[in-house]
């Protein structure tokens, strides 16, 4: 599977209900997704998810609005990503990096 087309089914799976989100599913796909690249914003992505797939799988504290900080962290390291890039990818990337802030944002509120 593609980079774009696993960007989209994360995207889909957060626009039918982030309640119902396999999030730790998606976080391991895509932990061993990143592993593979090199680069400073890769390997921060990683931590990060790790972070939020231990807060959300029981291993650390599971603080509502540190998970909210952690998708906001994910969210400003995808902008990263993307930034000055051109095609689908990195339309993909600026899609996810909205999906992001704004799940962040619900969390922030109380969903």
């Amino acid at each position: 599977m593609s980079v774009t087309s696993d960007i989209e089914n994360t995207i889909a799976a957060m626009d039918n209900d982030l309640h119902r989100v396999d999030a730790t599913g998606l976080l391991d796909q895509w932990i061993n997704r990143l592993q593979g690249f090199d680069g400073k914003i890769s390997a921060s992505m990683v931590d990060e998810m790790r972070h939020l797939r231990g807060m959300i799988g029981g291993s650390t504290s599971s603080d509502i609005n540190k998970i909210a900080d952690s998708l906001q962290n994910l969210s400003n390291l995808t902008a990263q990503a993307a930034y000055d890039g051109h095609g689908f990818e990195y339309d993909a990337l600026r899609h996810l990096n909205q999906k992001l802030a704004s799940a962040a944002g619900q969390i922030r509120t109380g969903l």
